[in-house]
This record gives C-alpha cells, structure tokens and sequence, in this order.
C-alpha cells in the first residue's frame, strides 16, 4: 500500500497535466507528445518497468516510448478495472495482477468527469517481494527459535515421563497445562516479534516514500523557479501540495519554507515561522534553488505520526485476534493429538471389537472434523454483503440494498430446502451418502463463488453452497442422534456443537483477516481446499459404516392433524411468530447490516471479523453461566423475554448513537443475548404440553425451520428498510419490543395445551 500510494503520487501528476490538456479541447486518442508527460512518471517511480495509456475497452494507445496500435490489455486485466461512478462513489485507482505483473490503474476523466482512459504503471510483482524479502526471512528466524525452544522443552518433559503415568497412559492435565502453556508462551512471543517486525519495516517503508514524493515536489518546484518565478508567485501550489498529502495518508504536510525561515506554502492552512516536527526522524528536508540574488528556500516533507499509530494500533489488534484464535485452534488441535494417541493405544482391541465400538472410537473425531469443515464453510461470513456491493448490477428492478441481501437469503433458504431433502437421503442411504454428497455439493459452490465476477453466476453459487450446507449439516446431526443411548448421544451434541462454534468464530475472523490481503476470490479458494482437507478427515476418522436412521416413536404414533394443532396452539404460535423469528431477524445485523456499516466507515473487513470474534466468544463462554443465573433467576419464559429485550435495547441503542463503537457495543449485547435467550428459548418450547405430545424430536425440527425463515427474512427486512438509514434498524428494535410485549401478554405456561389437541391424558 506505501509502495502504491508513491506510484499514485508520481502517475497522478501525469493524468493532472493530460486532464488539463482534455478540458481544453485535446483528444486522448490524438495527443501530441505524450511521451514527455510518461517518460517522468518511470523516472520517479522505481520498479516500474512500463507506462501506458489505456482506453476504457483495453486498447492501448501510448507507452513511454510514443504510440502504439493494434494492442490491447489481457482481458483477465480489463474484467476488474471499473472507473464509471456507481451511486456517485469514485475509485482514485485499481490494482490487478496478472503473469506475474501488477498492474496499478489510476483513471483519466473529462471535463464532465466521465472515465475517458487510464495510465498503466506496470511492475513485476517481485518488487513488492523484495521488499519484503527481510522482514519474512527476520520472522521465519524468530518461528524457527521459537519452534526448537517448545519443542526441547517438550522432549524435557517427555523424557523425565512428566506426562505418562504408572500405566504408561497418558496424564492429561499435566499434558494439557504443559502444552498449552508452551503454545500460549510462543504465540504471544511470536505475536509480539511480529509486530515488532512490521512496525520496523512499515515505518522505513513509509520514509522512503515520504524522501520519493519529496524529490518529485523538489523537481517541479525546480522547474518553475528555474524559469524565472519567484517562490511568490507560485499560485496554485497549496492545491498541488493537497493533493498529494490527501493521495499518501502518511503524509501529515507538505511546507515550502521561504529563505526567511517562513512558511510561504503548505498543505494546513497555515503560513509563518516554520515549525518544529515532534519528531525529526519523520521529516525530510530538500534544498530548493534561490532567488536571483537571495537564499536558498526549502522543502519539508512531514510523515503523519497519527496514520502510523493507526496502522500500528491495527496491527496489534490483527495480533490479539489471532492469538485468541490461536489459542481456540490450539485446543481443537491438542485434543485431537490426545484423540489420535488414545486411538494407536487402542488399535489391536479395536480390531476384535463389535462394529458399534469401532463406531463409537471413530466419533471421537467428530469434534476435530467439525471444526474444521465449518472453520472452512464460514470463513466467507464477514463479507457477503460488502461482495455483492462491488458486484452490483441493476437486478429485477430490485434495489442495491436488495441484491446485496440476495446471497445470505438464498443461502438460508436452499439450505433449508436441504435439510428436508437431506433427511430424505439420510432414510434411504445413510449419514455418509449424505454427508459426502453435501461436502461435494458445498466445495463446488464455494469454488463457484471464488470464480464468480458478477451477480447472477454469485447468487447461483451461494445457492449452491447452501444446499451442500444442509446436507452436512443434517447429516452430522443425524450422526449424532444414531447413538444407542442418551449418554452418549448427549456426548456427541455436545462434540459437535463444541466443534462447529470453535470453527465458526475462528473461520469468520480468518476470514476477514484474509479477505483484506488477498481478497474475496482467494478466501474462497483457501475454504474449497480446507473443505477438501476436512473430507479427508471423514474418510479417515468417522466410521465406514453407511449409517441407518433411527425409527422415532411420534412417526407412527401421532395422526397428521396433529401437526397442525401444534402450530395452532397459542403458547407455540406466540413463540415462534413474536419470539424466535423477530429475533433471528435482529441476528442477521450482524451478519448482513454491521459488515455494510463498517465498510461504510472506512474501516477493513478485519474489524468484522473481530466482531463475529467477539460475539461468538460471548455466546461459548458466557452461555454456560448465564444460561444457569437466568433459569435460577428469572425462569424460562422471563429469560426468552429479558434476551429479547436485551436485543431490541442493542438495535436501538445503535440507531441512536450511529457510532462504530456502538455498533460493536450491539454485536457484543446481541451475543450476550444468545448465550442465554437460546438456551431458555428450548427450555421454554421442550417443557410446553404441546411439545411434550408431538415428541420432542419432531419439534425442535419445526424449531430450526422457523429460525430458518427468521434468517431468510432476515436480510430482505433490513435491505428493504435501506431506504430509512440507519432509522430502520431502531425500527426493527421497536418491532421486536412490541412483539415481546405481545408475547409476555398472550403466552401461557401453566394451563393445560394437550386438551386443545383432542387427545385425552
């Protein structure tokens, strides 16, 4: 970015000299020594290898060395670089890579600012490399120490048998305390060199191209007084000056400072005695010519103390973040070594044992398995919306807000579709059948995703990946619920719960980090293969056994009126109508809403990752506590109602303050709601007459549907209330309010439900 920022600064000068020329008459296409306005833009920007001239459709027209015919620009390049204003936000300049060059695009417009061409500064991509050459190899050396201190300290107390008991079995606490105490000591220490390391290397960057953009103002300055002008009569400097402060954020201002030590051009509006910066080593200083008969004047170049600070206040924030997601990973990672060890102790009994136990040792995995594959599915959901953004294209006559929603509600609702059709599946075939087919089915829209570059191809792909989505998700469950007993069963739930949540937040954080140095297309990429890799996993780990449903009594037991009565009765009605969808509505804020604001606000999709991060943080960890306090306190149907209103509190809050720590402020309350609202939104249903009688089984399958329907609402609600600003989300809170309300008023616990189904006691 510090490269690209003094490429700008040297092309730039160039399309403000041709634009000059348009405006007064001068065709792109018929413009007389062009030459002499590129061949400076390679002296001043060192790596660029070549110049051009580029129209619109890819023809090029001019290099550094004159005119050119009959050659156009690589059509992978032309399909990313768009500089016709969308909604009236303009692009200053574009980047694309292709064979090994990048490409830096910076537009050329008329007098009416409409895109007429653009300057092509290409480069080989090796320049970027070489810059980062010795950072990487200081970080790989400080890894590799790292690597040899814990692993010695592992062999220590390996070989004085700390971790193995009398037996030989492995100890598990001392294991677990050990290693992770190695792993948490490394990561911090490496976290630590890292940033250590960026800030070194950032900050020598940043003053290369402060002293780089120095010598360019130098030369042109040069030139003019050269011809005569006195420092005077400069009119139009300041502008100049501002123009390139506002093109490179690290500059702080830009001085000209006269023979007199006074300021006589600057880019603050400020002029008098030259100032002091706080801190020299951000300044550069460069001789200018004197007036005939005078002094020489100066230039001072001032890098910007704050920006540094902000990229290094991100950098320790991307720091954090990874090591919360690292410790996260460290313990998936350490169970599964404990997993994979237990498992080679067992082997030759597990070989004479029945069928059921070598599927009870496969389960084992489940938990690693799921991590994975959802770590991989979800790295895609802190930037969606802000994809569907820079694709859009007018639609059905939807509105921009509209389409953007399109993505996550298809998803949802062919995931949802699915399930019913993965259930169908699971019957005839199996859990394997199933599961494999979805992997197959989410991989191929997850690649489909990566390779889309417009708005139908994206929705189709999306699509895709929701229906893969469902069958995995159904057929994991199914998995879950083949136990032959409630133990285990509940061992299971509790694995692959454990698995899936872990992978959730870690995916969307590693998501977003990812996303903001490589892009969207390459996050989709890195999840196809990490969705392979965990399809791998299956074949190993899980049983190879096809799988069989599990016959549930209610099937046969319970006439088909009976479901409609269920989702008659009023406690049931009131639920899922004035409860589980308007919440799971609210919900998608997070998912939709916050990633659109934030990007809205100049910020980087990182900060919506740390958002998924910390909301998913609150969910796991304070879930089992306050799930405990609530139900201790307040009882089932209070807690549906005090989460409710927690959530609702969030959404207006935010639409009051309209501030981004706001919005965080609602993303942490809405995961502080989950943690317990979920938990007491199932003890609420399970412990209804109603739900008792159609079994639970059956019922919590119409649960998830609804909240299905909340999530594909979700974001057709908030994009259609677009329009209002940020007053449609304190709408949807003021909604929620009202529902619950209704709720509290309509909904019954104590009176008998099962009369009103017909059925005697």
């Amino acid at each position: 970015e510090s490269l690209l920022a003094s490429y700008s600064v040297a092309g730039r000068e160039a399309v403000r000299k041709i634009e000059y020329a348009v405006r007064y008459g001068k065709p792109l296409t018929s413009f007389y020594r062009m030459a002499d306005f590129l061949v400076p833009v390679k002296q001043d920007a060192p790596g660029v290898e070549e110049v051009r001239i580029v129209l619109p459709d890819g023809t090029i027209v001019y290099t550094e060395n004159g005119s050119v015919s009959d050659w156009k620009e690589e059509e992978i390049l032309l399909r990313d670089v768009h500089f016709a204003s969308l909604d009236g936000k303009r692009v200053d300049r574009q980047v694309v890579s292709g064979k090994g060059k990048d490409h830096l695009f910076l537009p050329i417009r008329d007098r009416g600012g409409n895109w007429i061409g653009s300057i092509d500064l290409v480069f080989d991509q090796a320049v970027i490399t070489q810059r980062l050459r010795g950072p990487l190899f200081r970080m790989l050396w400080f890894l590799l120490g790292t690597l040899v201190v814990g692993v010695l300290v592992l062999f220590l107390a390996h070989s004085r048998k700390f971790f193995l008991s009398e037996t030989g079995e492995i100890r598990r606490k001392p294991f677990l305390t050990v290693t992770f105490l190695i792993l948490g000591i490394s990561q911090a220490f490496f976290g630590w060199m890292n940033y250590g390391i960026y800030r070194d290397g950032y900050l020598a960057a940043a003053r290369d191209n402060g002293a780089l953009i120095a010598r360019i103002i130098q030369r042109d300055v040069n030139g003019v007084v050269q011809k005569g002008v006195p420092y005077q009569r400069l009119f139009g400097l300041d502008e100049y000056l501002r123009g390139i402060a506002v093109t490179v954020p690290e500059i702080a201002r830009v001085d000209l400072i006269g023979p007199e030590e006074n300021i006589l051009y600057s880019t603050l509006p400020s002029t008098g005695p030259k100032e002091q910066p706080l801190d020299p080593s951000y300044q550069t200083l460069l001789s200018l010519p004197p007036q005939p008969g005078g002094k020489p004047a100066q230039l001072s170049v001032e890098l910007s103390a704050g920006n540094l600070a902000g990229k290094m206040q991100g950098m320790i924030l991307d720091t954090l973040t990874l090591v919360v997601i690292s410790f996260i990973f460290m313990v998936e990672m350490t169970l599964l070594v404990i997993m994979i060890f237990g498992r080679r102790k067992t082997d030759a009994a597990s070989k004479m044992s029945s069928l059921s136990e070598n599927e009870s040792s496969g389960l084992t995995f489940l938990r690693p398995m799921a991590f994975i594959l959802f770590f991989a599915i979800f790295m895609k959901g802190s930037f969606i919306p802000l994809i569907m953004n820079d694709l859009y294209q007018p639609l059905f006559g939807l509105s921009k807000s509209m389409v953007s929603a399109l993505p996550l509600s298809l998803e949802v609702l062919f995931g949802g579709l699915a399930t019913f059709a993965g259930g169908a599946l699971y019957d005839r075939k199996g859990w394997r059948n199933t599961f494999f087919s979805g992997l197959l089915i989410v991989a191929l829209g997850t690649l489909l995703s990566g390779l889309s570059h417009t708005v139908i191809p994206f929705l189709i792909a999306r699509s895709i990946a929701g229906i893969g989505y469902g069958f995995c998700y159904i057929s994991l469950r199914s998995l879950v619920n083949e136990a032959p007993s409630e133990t285990e069963r509940a061992a299971r739930l509790s694995a692959f719960i454990s698995g899936l949540y872990a992978g959730v937040m870690s995916g969307v954080a590693i998501g977003a980090l990812l996303a903001d140095r490589m892009g969207f297309s390459s996050v989709f990429m890195v999840s196809f293969f990490i969705i392979l890799l965990a399809g791998g996993m299956a074949l190993v780990w899980l049983p190879h056994t096809a799988g069989r449903r599990m016959v549930t009594p209610e099937r046969s037991v319970f006439p088909s009126g009976v479901t409609a009565k269920f989702f008659a009765n009023r406690n049931v009605l009131s639920l899922f109508g004035l409860v589980v969808i308007p919440l799971t509505i609210c919900s998608v804020f997070l998912d939709y809403y916050f990633p659109l604001f934030i990007s809205g606000q100049g910020l980087s999709t990182s900060q919506v990752g740390r958002a998924f991060l910390l909301n998913g943080l609150c969910i796991v960890y304070l879930g089992p506590w306050l799930s405990q306090w609530s139900d201790r306190s307040f009882g089932a149907a209070k807690s549906v109602v005090l989460s409710g209103l927690i959530v609702a509190g969030a959404l207006i809050f935010f639409a009051v303050q309209g501030t981004v720590i706001a919005a965080f402020l609602a993303v942490i309350l809405l995961g502080i709601s989950d943690s317990f609202g979920l938990v007491a939104q199932n003890s609420f249903f399970l412990h209804l007459p109603v739900t008792r009688l159609i079994g639970p089984g059956k019922a919590l399958g119409y649960y998830d549907n609804v909240r299905k329907i909340g999530q594909m609402v979700g974001p057709v609600t908030f994009a259609s209330l677009a329009s209002t600003g940020i007053i449609g989300v304190a709408l949807v809170g003021l909604g929620t309010l009202v529902a619950l309300v209704v709720f509290r008023g309509v909904s019954r616990t104590e009176r008998s439900d099962i009369l009103e189904m017909g059925v005697s006691q």
